[in-house]
């Protein structure tokens, strides 16, 4: 079956969008499909999450801006995190430029979410600067910022610069990140000495306690190793 059939499909609801993104997804790129994905958003044919996974999926370059105008144009209905996702998977490079300035520009906060969660895509700890950065400015939520950086593979001079600031709320993203690389799979055993002595400082800190769902998990890796 081709592209096209397949997208034909999704649109006529003949079979879920998930079964057909994952069938798209295993072939080339594919301008003419894209070009009805495009068609039919333009037509107000068919919703724009579904547009915007469907041509996530096909990754065609010529449907990266329609993607990227359901994104800003905050439809939501989950179309903010598809057509983000769908602007990392169609170009990845040019995306993590327009990404970030949506990051930090967008009036609307699931918009700038959205963002954020797809530059994580990138696993980069380029993409962490531009996440603390939006957290200072109060562009995203703490817990959603915490796993998005931890997904991003933070260093750890990065993590260190947020356990050593004089703000608690970002030492407090600091120890969150580290608690979701330690749940993601000891992630952080790896973490230099510097990084748990601050740990370890924070956990001492009487004023200062991470939210109580944190603090089996930090206790246990800032003390376990020798």
């Amino acid at each position: 079956m081709t592209q096209i059939e397949l997208v034909q499909q999704a649109l006529r609801k003949e079979a879920s969008v998930e079964e057909i993104g994952a069938l798209l997804r295993q072939l080339p790129p594919n301008k003419d499909a894209a070009d009805l994905l495009i068609a039919t958003y333009q037509s107000s044919l068919a919703e724009p999450w579904k547009v915007a996974f469907l041509l996530g999926c096909v990754r065609h370059e010529v449907g990266y801006e329609t993607v990227k105008a359901i994104l800003v144009g905050n439809y939501r209905g989950s179309s903010e995190l598809s057509a983000a996702e769908a602007m990392y998977r169609i170009h990845d490079v040019r995306a993590i430029e327009d990404l970030q300035n949506i990051l930090l520009t967008h009036p609307h906060i699931l918009v700038r979410n959205a963002a954020a969660n797809a530059l994580s895509l990138a696993r980069s700890p380029t993409v962490v600067l531009v996440l603390i950065e939006a957290f200072r400015q109060g562009k995203l939520w703490p817990h959603d910022v915490a796993q998005q950086i931890a997904d991003s593979q933070p260093t750890d001079k990065q993590l260190l610069e947020l356990l050593d600031s004089n703000d608690e709320r970002q030492q407090s993203l600091g120890l969150h990140v580290i608690a979701l690389l330690i749940q993601a799979g000891g992630q952080a055993s790896w973490r230099t000495d510097a990084v748990r002595g601050q740990v370890i400082r924070l956990l001492h800190t009487p004023l200062f306690r991470p939210k109580w769902k944190q603090m089996p998990v930090l206790t246990n890796w800032a003390f376990s190793r020798g």
